[in-house]
């Protein structure tokens, strides 16, 4: 059953496009939206990551996703480096500066990491401000020119989709994988019983920091690609609204599944986008989704949906 969903995923993202333009129905508009999905589906799942396997809730993800948009662009529009070779330096540039922050942070539990992540994410933002000689202050880094696909048949924006979908696919086999990684199963042991961890020979700091680093280069390339979404990148994409509504992403669906960061990203891009005429209520609107989902489905609805059928099972 489960092939067959993935096969019928698989087959609606190859054939969207085309969809899209024969229904003739704001076909520019519609390929915009089913190109948000993957550059969402990649930032939450760098929340997965580190929130979900690792029991470290970040609130600095727009951070990494600001270090990893700005080098791409400055690559792109400055030294005119090509588009995949900025991408992939901009996801390391987010997995160097995860280094830099994790090392001193998580050693630090709970709250105070909270805070810690709150911080660099508010510092990134500061900056990304104010250094306008190299990031171009409010108004960013403007007129980045996506790749010529052209020459594959294809228009730019449906490049461009293919593109984000196929990295999105891609990051999602990686993090599958990654869980059932020795790192990754120890940082969900650590996760778990920190204390009883350690006992056992797990090296707690050290996972921890490479699990961050981890979470880092996802949230980085999710920031690359928005940045080859957009054509653009400035401040406010990575404002701390920015790392809320991930978290709220992967709240709402499930923070410890793959599937849960889907599904929390689905909803809330549709969202996002049928209250784009209400954008002053649109925090106040995620902020009651994510207080019913905690009230009334703690463990996401993916949770929810996997404990109730649970529970039918033995009376199958």
């Amino acid at each position: 059953m489960r092939r067959a969903w993935l096969a019928v995923a698989l087959v609606a993202i190859i054939i969207a496009p085309w969809t899209i333009s024969a229904l003739r129905w704001r076909p520019s508009y519609m390929l915009q939206i089913v190109s948000l999905f993957p550059v969402w589906f990649i930032a939450a799942l760098s929340e997965t990551v580190i929130a979900g396997f690792g029991g470290q809730v970040s609130v600095g993800q727009a951070g990494f996703m600001a270090v990893g948009a700005y080098t791409t662009g400055l690559l792109v529009g400055t030294l005119h480096w090509p588009w995949w070779v900025s991408i992939i330096v901009g996801a390391l540039a987010a997995t160097v500066a995860a280094a830099a922050i994790g090392v001193p942070a998580l050693r630090l539990r709970g709250p105070y990491f909270v805070m810690a992540s709150l911080a660099f994410g508010g510092i990134a933002y500061v900056v990304a401000v104010n250094w306008v000689e190299v990031t171009g202050g409010p108004g960013g880094l403007r007129n980045l020119m996506p790749p010529d696909f052209h020459t594959i048949g294809l228009t730019d924006d449906t490049g461009v989709y293919y593109v984000l979908w196929t990295v999105a696919l891609a990051v999602i086999a990686f993090v599958a994988w990654f869980s059932a990684t020795p790192l990754g199963r120890s940082l969900m042991a650590v996760r778990e019983d920190e204390l009883a961890a350690a006992a056992v020979g797990v090296r707690v700091v050290l996972v921890k920091t490479l699990s961050f680093m981890v979470s880092g280069a996802i949230a980085g390339l999710a920031g690359a690609l928005m940045a080859l979404f957009i054509g653009s990148v400035t401040p406010d994409a990575f404002a701390i609204n920015t790392s809320l509504l991930i978290l709220t992403q992967v709240l709402i669906g499930g923070i410890d599944r793959i599937s849960g960061a889907i599904v929390g990203t689905i909803l809330l891009v549709v969202v996002g986008e049928l209250l784009r005429g209400f954008a002053e209520f649109q925090l106040l609107f995620y902020g009651v989704i994510m207080l019913a989902v905690v009230l009334f489905f703690p463990r996401g609805l993916v949770g929810a949906v996997v404990d109730r059928r649970g529970r039918r099972a033995p009376a199958a």
